[in-house]
């Protein structure tokens, strides 16, 4: 008999759970140049952030339920528009507008804005440094290639560029 109690009070909790509650969380894509943060502010509110870590943009929005059980965000691009931000049943996989994020867990999420932050700025001092050496020495724009293509290696994901290496 107390098995069954526990197992409808269970369910009770279970059915009375609002199935927008599984969009909550982290995800990225694959190629990790986005990370989306999706947060319960109240029992109606739901916010997205979607980090472009690439450009180092950040753009915020308020998520609307709609009729169909998925969420929406309103843009204003070339006009007002809605774009669609659907959960796989699973729960695993968010679609927003042609992009594809998996969700991930918080330190995973930091973990990735915190390398991305650190390659970027691993960029910039090359960049930096590359600018004070005359473009006729080669032997110092090749040390200084080699010299951040092993810096380069001690941050996970790390991808300079093929770009930044050229002369």
């Amino acid at each position: 008999m107390r098995k069954l109690l526990i197992l409808l009070f269970a369910l009770v909790i279970t059915a009375c759970s609002d199935s927008y509650d599984n969009y909550v969380g982290y995800w990225s894509q694959e190629d990790k140049s986005d990370i989306v943060t999706i947060t319960k502010e109240d029992s109606k509110t739901y916010l997205l952030v979607r980090n472009r870590l690439a450009s180092g943009e950040k753009e915020e929005f308020v998520l609307e339920k709609n009729a169909n059980g998925y969420f929406e965000i309103t843009i204003a691009f070339f006009g007002v528009g809605k774009l669609p931000v659907i959960l796989s049943e699973d729960g695993a996989t968010l679609r927003l507008d042609n992009k594809v994020y998996k969700k991930i867990d918080s330190s995973k999420a930091k973990e990735t804005i915190q390398n991305t932050t650190a390659c970027k700025q691993l960029s910039s001092s090359y960049l930096d440094e590359r600018q004070e050496i005359n473009y006729r020495d080669e032997a110092r724009r090749s040390a200084l290639k080699e010299t951040y293509i092993v810096k380069q290696q001690s941050i996970p994901d790390c991808d300079i560029g093929s770009y930044i290496f050229s002369f």
